[in-house]
């Protein structure tokens, strides 16, 4: 079986791309090592935001309500030390959320690199492979068929680009880990929506299908799908939060 590394399959939030849709997530730095690019490195350079990025600068309600959550039941479950304060014990509630997310993030990036690499190589460790099989279902049910480009990058000339889960000459598509929901529970957000429309555009395809794959990092094969229509909208909203990202970091190419 292949041995997954996640950081094959990084996220494209917070990186940046060359004007030619190479990442650029890395700059040599004076001391001869590889750092994190910068905001300054990107402006030396001609470097593009991920969509991602330039999604942050909205709220999203759906992860604020997550992030609450998950300090409530660490408030919950956690005891309280005698003779703690309450600010010490705040801060240990904070703390252990903000394992328990990491924890979460690692699941996600694990389950996600093992899509990529079904998409990519065919073959996955058995575990996940309750999980692409139920994919490959559901994008039969829509009609979708191979042969995919899986993480391909891009730079669109508008100054933004990313990097694309999967995409054809028929549809562009996210995949987004969970780690479960109940049925009835709201998924999507406008600003998936939006993700998958600058997607589209900074490929030259507006017409792309745009499609959400949930997917549970808790229970295997538990998938969930939603299709956004390609009307102007969401792709008007992107380009409202670009102009504000843009003028926000003092960055007008």
């Amino acid at each position: 079986m292949p041995v997954l590394d996640r950081k094959m399959f990084a996220a494209e939030s917070g990186h940046w791309y060359t004007p030619d849709g190479e990442p650029a997530y890395e700059v040599l730095g004076n001391n001869g090592t590889l750092r994190s690019t910068t905001l300054r490195d990107a402006r030396k350079h001609g470097y593009v935001p991920s969509v991602t990025s330039i999604l942050k600068v909205a709220a999203k309600p759906g992860l604020e309500i997550w992030k609450q959550t998950q300090l409530i039941h660490a408030a919950l479950t956690l005891p309280k030390w005698v003779d703690e304060t309450d600010d010490d014990f705040a801060v240990r509630v904070v703390k252990d959320a903000n394992e328990q997310a990491r924890k979460a993030r690692e699941k996600g990036s694990e389950l996600h690199a093992a899509i990529e690499w079904h998409f990519s190589n065919g073959e996955v460790p058995v575990e996940f492979k309750p999980t692409v099989n139920e994919i490959d279902v559901q994008l039969a049910i829509l009609g979708l068929t191979g042969p995919w480009s899986a993480e391909r990058s891009f730079a669109s000339p508008l100054g933004y680009g990313g990097k694309i889960d999967l995409h054809n000459d028929v549809a562009v598509i996210d995949f987004k880990t969970k780690g479960n929901w109940k049925d009835g529970d709201k998924l999507e957000y406008p600003e998936h929506g939006m993700q998958l429309s600058a997607y589209a555009h900074g490929l030259g395809k507006p017409n792309l299908r745009r499609v959400n794959i949930f997917v549970s990092t808790d229970e295997p094969g538990k998938v969930q799908v939603t299709e956004w229509d390609n009307s102007d909208t969401h792709w008007k909203m992107f380009q409202h939060l670009l102009g504000y990202w843009k003028l926000a970091n003092k960055y007008l190419l």
